[in-house]
């Protein structure tokens, strides 16, 4: 499984990015790749496939969202 985390560098999205990917690999023993994205960005992907957008959903994702998505417990609408 390739986790991809896309941050907005010109909004210091990095280190809630960094914690995003500790919290993955302590819970699921997975890698994270960094993508710097713009514009206020903050997605998530799992194996190419959108599972998180900030700038579609308009907010944050909430505690524990996206550990739920990736082991199958929430279902993930990045466009809802």
């Amino acid at each position: 499984m390739l986790i991809s985390i896309t941050y907005c560098q010109c909004c210091n999205y990095r280190p809630i990015a960094t914690k995003l990917a500790m919290d993955l690999k302590m819970e699921l023993e997975c890698e994270s790749e960094y993508v710097i994205g713009n514009n206020g960005a903050f997605e998530v992907s799992r194996d190419g496939e959108l599972i998180f957008s900030k700038q579609k959903l308009s907010r944050w994702p909430k505690k524990g969202e996206i550990l739920g998505i990736l082991k199958g417990e929430l279902v993930s609408n990045p466009d809802q």
